[in-house]
């Protein structure tokens, strides 16, 4: 076996090209026009992307954006803080500083990936293979691009589970710790090496273990009065729609399509591996908290169904990393023919998803500027169109004093292109549309916010009881209208 610790010079070398050569495509990609040509806006330039960005960029100005951010958890929405904060200072383009965090990110993974496979008792050519299987899944190499959480997150579990192995426990369990601060899923690894943790009656591992996501629960109770409330205002049925085990409306034809789009970005052959791992892990115990994980994270995510989203598709990064270094790891204390056999599948069946993505990629249409396409599983691509007119129109109104909050939603894109410098911050902010907004205190609105305000609206005409259009600029997609809540208080927030 390979002495896990030394390094590996040429997946070293190896590294520092690929990311160069990602630190250049990022850079690319940054400029809209570019990445939605590139790719077609999936994952790249789409509207969840850039509101986490100028959540990142807006935290220096207004800190109460870090728990308002409610599609990012807040560990993840510092990280983007202090590089979109740096990117201000440095007038870099809204989304690059967090993109190159991602690619950052990724090569710590890819290091940590091949460096898992050999403390599993690997070879330093597995442990490059391992490595490159992951670099060149499409899922891997779109949201390495992005300002999405889900490659540091899953650096971080790789990073946990390669310490775990090595018999670092300290490091693993501040590493787990750490990961649900960045996405929420996190909590079930977390739950998981607790589990191994008390069983070995590690006590110090389980306060490391514990102590970040303790911090962060105490400091919601504090600001909200509820731990839970930011990630259950954004997930329970009376507020934004269910998300629900095995949800009973979800109609099959939906789940079906749900499924193909997964099919497209992620191998059904490495998912399935990915399954597989748990009663395989039992020849190996050292590998039970990485292959239980796999499994834990995979079935989770495949168990959870939204009423009309099913899956956010991005989520299966994670499962599908651990689960293709764990098929790895396994391997390795397998005898040769396991692993060539085991090898070519993966490869196989690796090449043939980047097949059919690039090709299912290809054939997708940009929207028309300032308008927008929905994919079933990934979000909705808002098109480049610059704003600063309607920004600028928007100002002029907020002038009146009379005016005590703006109201757009956050796939409103093209407006927070704009805005770089979080002026709209300049009076309260509340996200959503009329019907169903947050306020800056993280409470759901079933209807306006109390007094005069501005809504600007990015997808059509505004037609609302109580609101009054002022102005259009169809070709950026904004629409501005004056509106008053004509709704009795004490119906408007549903706590």
């Amino acid at each position: 076996m390979d002495d896990p610790t030394l390094r590996d010079p040429l997946l070293d070398r190896a590294l520092l090209v690929w990311s160069a050569a990602m630190g250049v495509l990022a850079c690319v990609v940054s400029v809209p026009a570019v990445g939605e040509v590139l790719f077609r806006g999936t994952f790249v330039q789409d509207a969840d992307e850039v509101i986490r960005a100028w959540y990142g960029r807006c935290a220096f100005k207004n800190a109460s954006v870090i728990p308002h951010s409610h599609l990012s958890m807040p560990g993840w929405t510092a990280v983007l803080a202090l590089g979109e904060g740096l990117g201000r200072l440095l007038g870099l383009p809204l989304t690059l500083p967090g993109r190159l965090v991602s690619v950052a990110a990724g090569a710590w993974l890819l290091r940590n990936g091949a460096g898992l496979v050999r403390s599993a008792g690997g070879s330093v050519r597995l442990g490059r293979v391992a490595a490159a299987l992951v670099a060149c899944s499409p899922a891997f190499f779109l949201l390495t691009l992005t300002v999405y959480a889900e490659v540091a997150f899953a650096a971080l579990l790789v990073a946990a589970f390669r310490a775990q192995l090595e018999g670092r426990v300290r490091a693993a369990a501040l590493l787990a710790g750490l990961s649900p601060l960045v996405r929420w899923e996190g909590g079930l690894v977390l739950g998981l090496l607790a589990a191994v943790f008390a069983s070995e009656r590690r006590w110090r591992a389980l306060l490391w273990l514990g102590l970040p996501y303790a911090a962060y629960l105490a400091s919601n109770t504090l600001h909200f009065g509820d731990p839970l409330r930011p990630l259950a205002n954004r997930t329970t049925e009376t507020v934004f729609g269910a998300w629900r085990v095995l949800n009973s409306r979800v109609p099959g034809p939906l789940l079906r399509e749900a499924a193909a789009n997964l099919a497209i970005l992620v191998s059904p052959v490495v998912l399935l591996g990915g399954l597989a791992l748990a009663p395989w892990s039992l020849r190996h115990p050292r590998l039970r908290p990485l292959a239980f994980g796999a499994t834990g994270l995979l079935a989770t995510m495949l168990l959870i169904w939204h009423d009309t989203e099913v899956w956010s598709l991005r989520v299966f990064l994670p499962p599908t990393v651990l689960a293709v270094l764990g098929c790895c790891a396994a391997m390795a204390a397998s005898s040769a023919r396991v692993r060539r056999v085991g090898v070519g599948v993966l490869v196989a069946a690796t090449l043939v998803t980047a097949l059919v993505s690039w090709r299912w990629i290809d054939g997708l249409k940009i929207p028309a500027p300032g308008r927008f396409r929905s994919e079933l599983g990934y979000h909705m691509v808002v098109r480049a169109a610059d704003a600063t007119e309607a920004l600028e129109r928007v100002h002029d109104e907020l002038a009146d004093p009379s005016l005590r909050w703006v109201l757009t939603s956050h796939m409103n894109a093209n407006l927070l292109r704009a805005d770089p410098t979080c002026t709209l911050y300049d009076h309260p902010l509340h996200l959503g549309v009329p019907r169903l907004s947050l306020t800056p205190r993280f409470l759901p609105r079933l209807a306006l916010p109390d007094g005069d305000g501005l809504w600007v609206s990015h997808a059509g005409p505004i037609h609302e009881p109580g609101c009054t259009e002022v102005a259009r600029f169809p070709e950026a997609g904004q629409w501005l209208a004056r509106c008053r809540a004509t709704t009795p208080p004490a119906s408007r927030t549903a706590e």
